[in-house]
């Protein structure tokens, strides 16, 4: 069972893990590039070092966080963002940065399945 401070987080790590038992690693995880002095904080890690960014609200900042976080874990991994009320204008500016977005739970679960989770 996993928990945050942002139940949505924690409810959407453990549907992940419910459908893909293995799949997640942790929540919340501090990720940094020392190289780059960036840092940032990981919502959901996935054990094939994905990162998935989960937003409960319309996304503000969402596009600079992002860009952040696939700097800092590079080519370890893909950030993935997770959040079924973004705004239309959000979705496509992450899309544009070309970050997979999803604002429906069963797309997410069957992009990270198709990623070869477990």
């Amino acid at each position: 069972m996993f928990t945050s401070s942002d139940p949505m987080v924690g409810d959407t790590a453990n549907t992940l893990e419910k459908a893909l038992p293995g799949t997640v690693k942790d929540v919340n995880v501090p990720i940094q590039n020392q190289t780059l002095g960036l840092s940032s904080d990981a919502d959901i890690m996935l054990n094939n070092g994905d990162v998935i960014e989960v937003k409960s609200g319309g996304g503000k900042g969402t596009t600079t966080q992002v860009a952040n976080q696939s700097q800092i874990i590079g080519s370890s991994g893909e950030v993935i963002v997770y959040g079924p009320n973004l705004k239309p204008s959000v979705v496509n500016g992450i899309q544009n940065s070309g970050t997979k977005v999803f604002t429906n739970m069963n797309d997410l679960l069957s992009y990270v399945k198709s990623k070869g989770a477990s």
